[in-house]
């Protein structure tokens, strides 16, 4: 067994809170193309910004797991939960998300 990692970017564009006081969530996707037997998540980066002004910043939440999809082939999903809300909860927010998968491979 041995060690093996991969970096994937998610992209997400303008999404609405609505009002709500909610996580919303975004996936990212990478094949090993070897069996996983267990598979972790860590943040590498991310941008979160309001994209019709400036507003002061209520809550802040980005956090990560992995979700091994496929086993055999090595596939495993990056799921990023994300929080970005101005006082209202009701303002655009666009950005990105940088994760590292480290996996354990045969």
């Amino acid at each position: 067994m041995s060690i093996d990692f991969a970096q994937v970017h998610i992209d997400f564009h303008t999404f609405n809170p609505q009002g709500r006081n909610e996580e919303q969530r975004f996936f990212g996707e990478h094949t090993f193309g070897r069996r996983v037997r267990k598979a972790t998540a860590a943040i590498n980066g991310f941008e979160l910004y309001f994209t019709q002004g400036d507003h002061n910043v209520r809550n802040i939440l980005v956090g990560c797991d992995a979700i091994i999809d496929d086993a055999a082939n090595g596939t495993v999903t990056a799921r990023i939960k994300l929080k970005f809300a101005d006082q209202n909860y009701d303002d655009p927010v666009d950005g990105w998300v940088t994760v590292v998968l480290f996996v354990e491979v045969d």
